[in-house]
C-alpha cells in the first residue's frame, strides 16, 4: 500500500527513523533499477541477435519444412534467401518470402521489419 509522508511528519522523525527509512528507500530504488535494467536487456535480443523460422514448400511436390535461422537484427535478410535456396536446392528468384504482409527482399534488416524472436517468415511459389 501506499503511504505518503509530509515533510511536517518527516521533521517529528527522530535521525535513527529517518536512517530506517533512508534504508527501505534505497532497497525499494535499487530492486526498481534492477528490474529496469532487466526489462531493458530482454527487448536488446541477445546483442541484436534474433531466432525465427522460415516456412513454406520449397518445391511443389515437396512437404512443407521449417529451417530456423539465427542472425543479427542488422544483417540485410537476402543473407537468409540466399541461404533457404542453397538448404532447399531451388534456384534463386524461384520463390518469394514474406514477413505478415510485407515481401522480403534485398537489403531489409529485420530490425526495419520490426522482427522479435520467435517470428516467422513464408515461402510461396514466386509468379
Amino acid at each position: 500500500t501506499k503511504k505518503m509522508i509530509s515533510v511536517s511528519e518527516l521533521n517529528k522523525c527522530s535521525i535513527e527513523e529517518l536512517n530506517t527509512l533512508k534504508k527501505q528507500i534505497d532497497l525499494i530504488l535499487s530492486q526498481r533499477e534492477k528490474d529496469e535494467d532487466e526489462r531493458t536487456n530482454n527487448t536488446k535480443s541477445n546483442d541484436g541477435l534474433i531466432e525465427f523460422k522460415v516456412v513454406g514448400k520449397p518445391d511443389y511436390g515437396e512437404p512443407e519444412q521449417t529451417i530456423k535461422f539465427k542472425l543479427r537484427d542488422t544483417v540485410p535478410l537476402n543473407w537468409m534467401t540466399k541461404q533457404y535456396h542453397q538448404r532447399t536446392n531451388t534456384r534463386q528468384g524461384s520463390l518469394r518470402f514474406t514477413f505478415g504482409e510485407k515481401v522480403v527482399y534485398g537489403t531489409v534488416t529485420p530490425r526495419e521489419l520490426k522482427m522479435k524472436d520467435g517470428d516467422e517468415i513464408r515461402v510461396h511459389f514466386a509468379k
